[in-house]
């Protein structure tokens, strides 16, 4: 009873506060203006929805928080976290801080589930005994900035980013289920800590969707894209400090989950190294644009990247479900999502080919 109050808290105060908060954006100058030519939207829209989907997902996780020692539970790293990235995301929001502070937000953000406990500490390759330091810290970095950009990467077409996370902790919550039901947890308080947040998510997800499927009629901006990057791998390091040997296993199949972000940011880092430009330079190669620039429609494409997180979560699910060890799982998965990446690589330079020559009048639509 008290989850099920965790997430329709999340969910009605996500419904509650948007319109509230939606009508204070241009006092607040919080306001998304169509000023590049990658924008979908041709009027402002109000870039608000961060704020609503931090206070509906903070005070739906605080339910359970409150009862618990605030000292001892890998909860409230999570959360204190979760609050500096948003704040960050909301700051640059209103006054653009630069990538360079964004970053320094995002590592600060991540020291208090260092802190906390919350970090890999059984790793693939290295055996059921706990990682050392020096490896599982600096790993736990890497995949936690990632995973925040890769949804603030994502957030380009409406309800997408938010979509796929929903779609992600769908499958997270799943992976949590079958975690309790097995007995892969050696502390049933982590089972309910996983699922508290993975609910107040889903909840703060689902009450700002609405608003922000096509036609949008509000943004999440940084504050709500930074938050939701961080939420999903902060969710995946939760399932690490009590299932010892499983934990490997359980850590591959959520990162399967949530494929469709990694995918997107791996592409754009090699992408622009590949052209020269920096990992932070924008551009209009994100696999929504190539979708886009393909002829589909904005409600198509979404639907079929949602599509696509559908497939990914059946699979990591479906490999937890069946018990698989990892490295059963990454010898099926790693050569068809290596594949996968190749495709996209190859398209995306193609078109972007056949677009310039187009442009020069060396090819016709027939060509194309």
């Amino acid at each position: 009873m008290e989850l099920v109050l965790t997430f329709s808290t999340s969910l009605l105060l996500a419904i509650g506060l948007i319109p509230l908060c939606a009508r204070r954006a241009l006092q607040w100058q919080l306001v998304d203006h169509p000023s590049e030519a990658r924008k979908v939207h041709r009027q402002p829209i109000p870039r608000i929805g961060g704020i609503c989907i931090v206070a509906s997902g903070l005070v739906g996780s605080a339910y359970w928080l409150l009862p618990l020692d605030f000292a001892d539970y890998e909860l409230a790293s999570v959360l204190v976290g979760g609050i500096i990235i948003a704040g960050f995301g909301l700051l640059d929001d209103r006054f653009d801080l630069g990538y360079r502070v964004k970053f320094l937000g995002q590592i600060l953000a991540t020291l208090p589930l260092l802190a906390g406990g919350v970090y890999f500490q059984v790793i693939p390759f290295w055996g059921v005994e706990p990682a050392p330091v020096w490896i599982s810290m600096p790993l736990t970095f890497f995949f936690m900035l990632g995973a925040i950009n890769a949804v603030n990467l994502a957030d380009g077409l409406d309800g997408l980013a938010a979509g796929l996370c929903g779609i992600a902790n769908c499958g997270f919550l799943l992976v949590a289920a079958l975690v309790a039901q097995q007995g892969f947890s050696q502390d049933p308080v982590m089972d309910i800590v996983r699922i508290c947040v993975i609910l107040a998510t889903l909840g703060a997800v689902a009450g700002f969707l609405p608003y922000n499927f096509n036609p949008a009629s509000i943004f999440m901006g940084d504050a709500g894209s930074l938050l939701l990057g961080y939420l999903c791998m902060a969710t995946v390091l939760l399932f690490t400090p009590d299932t010892g040997a499983y934990a490997p296993k359980l850590v591959t199949a959520l990162l399967i989950i949530y494929a469709i972000p990694i995918t997107d940011t791996l592409l754009a880092i090699i992408r622009r190294k590949a052209q020269g430009k920096s990992i932070t330079a924008p551009d209009n190669g994100h696999i929504h644009h190539l979708l886009r620039r393909s002829g589909f429609g904005v409600k198509q494409t979404v639907v079929l990247l949602y599509a696509g997180a559908v497939v990914f979560a059946v699979i990591g699910v479906g490999m937890v479900y069946l018990d698989l060890q990892w490295r059963y799982m990454l010898a099926v998965f790693f050569p068809l999502y290596s594949f996968m990446m190749v495709v996209i690589f190859h398209y995306s330079q193609n078109l972007t080919l056949r677009e310039q020559l187009k442009a020069e009048g060396q090819l016709d639509d027939r060509a194309l």
